[in-house]
């Protein structure tokens, strides 16, 4: 939900609001914040054995190139630059997964689009080697949600 707002020093807020949290959804739509989109989060525990780690040299404005929709300020480049912690990239020059080792959140996962359908997210999803949270992904992005029901993430 975001809102424009002329008289104070920010022009724009964003909110995230939980579904289930109606109290607050109602109190923001009465203050006058619209919806502009609906999100996903995804747990995916790997099938199959992780292959070797393999640290991955594309800069993350590449990976984030690949990407079908925006996705949302948390995972967005400066804020994983901003990142308390260290975060791993696994992939090569056709896709990339970016995940932090310590809870396995996963900013981003994307393959080039004309490198898609030939397996490579499915071995970025496996190759940290742990059960994984895909947060945030944009309700509009069907190909993303097709690609994790396919794997077998489960939707939460």
């Amino acid at each position: 939900m975001q809102r424009s707002i002329e008289m104070l020093p920010a022009r724009r807020y964003i909110l995230e609001v939980i579904e289930t949290n109606t109290r607050a959804e109602a109190l923001y739509r009465e203050l006058g914040f619209v919806e502009t989109r609906r999100l996903q989060c995804w747990k995916y525990q790997p099938s199959q054995r992780a292959e070797p780690k393999r640290r991955q040299a594309a800069a993350l404005q590449k990976i984030r190139s690949w990407c079908d929709f925006a996705p949302t300020w948390q995972n967005d480049v400066p804020s994983i630059l901003r990142a308390s912690e260290p975060y791993e990239i696994f992939g090569d020059d056709k896709g990339a997964i970016v995940v932090f080792p310590s809870n396995g959140d996963v900013p981003m996962l994307a393959v080039r689009p004309d490198a898609r359908r030939h397996g490579i997210g499915r071995a970025l999803l496996n190759a940290p080697g742990r059960p994984l949270r895909i947060m945030n992904i944009d309700d509009r992005d069907r190909g993303m949600a097709a690609f994790l029901e396919t794997c077998g993430a489960t939707r939460f």
